[in-house]
């Protein structure tokens, strides 16, 4: 069961990060859910149970496996990858992107062009960005 304030909301914001889980600012008619990493298909039956309206989207770390992880939950999901991330990402990019720890690089290829437009630079310079150092920007939007 899931309880909410007045009036419905429109979009379901999942994230796998506790520390954008707890600061986030959201929308008044956005529902936030956190997303044990190791449990994909706990986000299955709540998003199954969605009227059709309302929009999925998912904030995570801006790097391969994170951009993997979305593109599995949609697949599991059935409905179109979404990735919540804030207007003003570029002054984000700039100050707090880091080199990818993970050996495994960028693939452009697999990367849905929406997405690919914002995050080319982060490609180019084999960096990432986790969800943590977004969480605390005001404007967001759904890339996807």
């Amino acid at each position: 069961k899931v309880l909410w304030g007045e009036g419905e909301f429109q979009r379901v914001i999942s994230t796998d990060s506790i520390g954008a889980f707890a600061e986030l600012a959201l929308p008044v008619d956005a529902l936030l859910v956190w997303l044990p990493p190791d449990e994909p298909g706990a986000l299955q039956s709540l998003v199954a149970a969605l009227p059709p309206h309302v929009v999925w989207s998912h904030l995570g770390a801006l790097d391969p496996a994170g951009v993997d992880r979305v593109l599995a939950l949609a697949q599991r999901l059935g409905r179109p990858a979404s990735w919540w991330l804030p207007q003003a990402l570029s002054p984000i990019k700039a100050t707090y992107a880091a080199s990818l720890t993970d050996p495994r690089p960028w693939e452009p290829s697999r990367i849905p062009r929406p997405l690919l437009a914002v995050c080319s630079d982060l490609i180019e310079s084999n960096s990432g960005l986790s969800a943590e150092v977004c969480s605390l920007a005001s404007d967001w939007h759904a890339v996807g």
